[in-house]
């Protein structure tokens, strides 16, 4: 009877719910995604799958022409559907379509103009470059509809349903692997990430179609209603998120590409297995406090002193939760770095990942620590400030890697680890120090 109380406490709200289940949801996408390593690099091994990383970053770098416009679209729904407003919603919607379209035809067309410098860039050759060269529509094609389908998430988020877009998300990510490894086991290579995960993205995009429908009770489309200062609030606010978002993507992929070029592109997995894993276990708590974002964004119009008292509770409880839940996590994961390495990887394991994973944790746990203060200072509108912890970040961390490899003369995953560690110590300091200002 006492459980059954307490199960009915902590879902006694939708915030509750989103909390939760982003916590959940959060610990199945870690295993999917270390279940991905072996798999992977079974098949394809360190040199194929360092392709497969070269594409995907070439995807990440393409979706920095969304704009910010996604977490701008999950903001200002938010305080539509506080407003019961549907119709603003569904201007919202529509607006932020339009954008992403123009936007992603601007990108397609850029990546296929840009295949020689990209080559160069990743200093490729041979069978290597061709498959890159052969793949690159199809990335800038995908990248394309990536921007229509995580439109569509931050409305499902903006709509209070992030519970939701988090089984969505899983579920598109087991579909993933599936996928993947059924088509690698058939014997066909680096094709089989791209094409496992578009079948991923295609679930995705039918399951929040739906689930939009559902909630809205109406259309999802209005262009008769969209209007320029619907789009131009929307571009208003995503300016400051796209600026940040520019930095923060930039740099893991830049990361790459120093690699690449000066340590070869073999090594590529070595930094992504350590910088994914530890992003992993940070994710395992962060998840859960993104559901801050649209609830700040649903009650701050207008920004009250009751807004700003709850925002500061929810600050200080996060940060002590954070704190006292991910310590004794890292501390484990820091200490059995190597054996669960060699447990995890077998025959793939590298003596170069330890180090540079226990790097890489030390760094996601202090940024970790900002994680509530990041999501709080989204929700009530202060982009710029997220603005300026993206820029302290990623200047911090290559102006770290840019003097250690001075002081070295050589390029490593190490060295490249440690300044990303410096960059996320940085910005979790400032934006801790903002949180307390407001």
């Amino acid at each position: 009877m006492l459980r059954t109380t307490r199960l009915r406490s902590l879902f006694a709200s939708q915030l509750r719910r989103n909390v939760a289940t982003g916590v959940g949801t959060a610990g199945v996408n870690a295993l999917l995604g270390l279940g991905s390593y072996p798999i992977y690099l079974h098949f394809l091994g360190y040199q194929q799958y360092g392709v497969w990383l070269a594409l995907s970053t070439i995807l990440t770098f393409a979706q920095l022409g969304n704009f910010g416009i996604n977490p701008a679209v999950s903001k200002l729904v938010a305080e539509a559907h506080g407003a019961k407003d549907t119709l603003r919603v569904q201007r919202y919607v529509t607006t932020a379509l339009l954008a992403v379209s123009v936007s992603g035809a601007i990108v397609f067309f850029a990546v296929l103009a840009l295949r020689r410098p990209i080559l160069f860039a990743f200093n490729v050759s041979g069978s290597n470059a061709h498959t890159i060269s052969d793949l690159l529509p199809y990335i800038a094609l995908f990248s394309v509809y990536i921007f229509i389908v995580e439109c569509l998430n931050a409305t499902l988020v903006g709509l209070g349903r992030m519970d939701l877009e988090n089984y969505f998300r899983t579920i598109s990510q087991a579909v993933a692997l599936i996928c993947s490894a059924l088509l690698l086991h058939n014997g066909y290579g680096v094709q089989s990430l791209l094409l496992g995960n578009a079948v991923s993205y295609l679930t995705m995009h039918a399951l929040g179609l739906y689930a939009v429908r559902s909630l809205t009770g109406a259309p999802l489309l209005a262009i008769t209603g969209c209007t320029f200062s619907d789009l131009s609030r929307i571009l208003s606010l995503g300016g400051w998120i796209f600026g940040g978002s520019l930095v923060s993507m930039a740099l893991s992929p830049l990361n790459r590409i120093i690699l690449s070029r000066y340590a070869g592109i073999a090594v590529l997995p070595i930094y992504e297995i350590a910088f994914g894993s530890s992003m992993r276990v940070r994710s395992l708590l962060e998840s859960g406090f993104r559901a801050m974002m649209p609830e700040i964004s649903r009650v701050s119009a207008p920004v009250t002193r009751e807004t700003l008292r709850r925002a500061g509770a929810l600050e200080r409880n996060g940060l002590l939760i954070m704190a006292r839940l991910g310590s004794p996590l890292y501390a484990a994961v820091i200490l059995l770095a190597t054996p669960l390495l060699r447990l995890w990887l077998r025959n793939q394991y590298q003596a170069a990942l330890p180090s540079a994973l226990r790097i890489m944790l030390v760094g996601s746990f202090l940024s970790m620590l900002c994680v509530p203060g990041y999501y709080i200072l989204l929700g009530l509108g202060k982009a710029r400030t997220c603005f300026a912890s993206a820029v302290i970040q990623g200047g911090a961390s290559l102006s770290m890697i840019g003097l250690l490899i001075l002081m070295t003369g050589t390029v490593s995953v190490t060295s490249v680890s440690f300044g990303v560690m410096v960059g996320m110590g940085l910005c979790s300091a400032y934006v801790i120090w903002k949180v307390k200002q407001i």
